[in-house]
């Protein structure tokens, strides 16, 4: 009776500590817009919590949690993106560090860098414009010094929502597990006849 009171006590706080600690988003949606009329959208998928948290601003970190983007889906003026770009690759250093923030800007100024079958493409938080904005540049595919400076923009990042029905399921999994528990905790119990002396 006791291990099973404390395999039920287990789960219990195991449910109350997931429900306790906010939960981190793996895929985001996001979309791009400049004033040149370069549009990109799609998906990112974020990994760990980035531990240099960057670049920032002069090699600044950002006050604010950066996840590692692992994954990234879309399209860049009608072009499929075909994956991310390395540390580097596109345009100039520093670029392409891939880190998402979540709070406050969204990307930083090495910013986020994928490839399409003809372009590296790399989307940037730029201070020093005024006013400050999000910018993006651009390159033949292999050819990071010939990039073109495509002007000022808008990059916006959403959470893909959880599906509704996750937390009813998980709800009635529990109130099934708890019937089951003090159904069984109430069932009469048979005594064994004592031995003859």
């Amino acid at each position: 009776m006791i291990a099973k009171l404390s395999t039920f006590a287990a789960a219990v706080m195991a449910v109350v500590v997931a429900i306790a600690v906010p939960a981190h988003a793996n895929t985001y949606y996001f979309t791009y817009t400049d004033l040149l009329g370069d549009t990109a959208s799609g998906t990112l998928t974020t990994g760990s919590l980035d531990p240099a948290n960057s670049y920032g601003y002069n090699n600044q970190s950002y006050p604010n949690p950066g996840y590692d983007i692992t994954g990234i889906t879309g399209t860049w003026d009608g072009q499929t993106i075909t994956g991310l770009l390395g540390f580097a690759v596109c345009c100039s250093s520093p670029a392409d560090d891939n880190i998402l923030y979540t709070s406050g800007l969204s990307l930083d100024l090495a910013g986020l860098g994928f490839a399409t079958a003809t372009l590296d493409v790399n989307i940037y938080w730029q201070p020093v414009a005024t006013p400050p904005s999000y910018w993006a540049l651009s390159a033949p595919s292999g050819t990071p010094v010939d990039y073109a400076n495509l002007g000022a923009g808008t990059f916006t990042v959403t959470p893909t929502p959880l599906p509704a029905a996750l937390p009813l399921f998980a709800t009635g999994l529990g109130a099934l597990g708890l019937l089951g528990w003090r159904r069984k905790r109430k069932s009469p119990r048979t005594m064994l006849p004592l031995a003859a002396a």
